[in-house]
């Protein structure tokens, strides 16, 4: 039989101390509001996970209408950390290619994934990507998270308009 004594024992990312090394890999939950806030129902969902003995709880909410893209989102996505830190949990928010970056990639190659060939994203358009990016991180540690994951692995190049100014346009309607 496997020896399972490691996977129950702390753990450590960094300077992060973790009571064990299971982790909840980042999932969209499909279950926030219309302007990208956690509702109950995504609280709870992560609370369960938590309570259920899960170490690290990691949210993937940095992109289409769960981007975090505004400091307004920052009390509600610090309620959603603070209740996972209640039930017992460290949490992760993790990023991914936000808006018009979606469809961009380092070269216009085809991709089988997703049947889309990316445009080529300029240097600019790199520059102000970190920068998007980074302000997006400056708010989940402003919001309480542990730790920031930077989804580089693929994209999912859609051909779609920027959820920022989607958002822009819903919030100040």
């Amino acid at each position: 039989m496997t020896d399972f004594t490691k996977l129950f024992a702390p753990g450590k990312i960094g300077k992060l101390e973790l009571k064990n090394r299971i982790f909840m890999a980042p999932m969209g939950t499909s279950s926030y509001d219309e302007f990208g806030a956690p509702t109950p129902q995504t609280i709870e969902y992560f609370i369960a996970r938590a309570r259920g003995g899960v170490a690290l709880c990691e949210v993937h909410a940095a992109h289409g209408k769960e981007a975090f893209f505004d400091d307004r989102q920052i009390p509600d996505m610090a309620r959603m950390a603070q209740a996972i830190h209640d039930a017992g949990a460290k949490c992760a928010m993790q990023i991914s290619a936000p808006g018009k970056f979606e469809s961009a990639g380092p070269s216009a190659v085809f991709s089988v994934r997703t049947g889309h060939t990316p445009r080529e994203a300029s240097k600019e358009e790199i520059h102000e990507f970190i920068k998007v990016v980074s302000e997006i991180g400056l708010r989940i540690k402003q919001a309480g998270f542990d730790m920031v994951e930077i989804h580089a692995a693929h994209g999912h190049h859609r051909q779609n308009p920027d959820p920022r100014r989607d958002f822009d346009e819903r919030i100040n309607t």
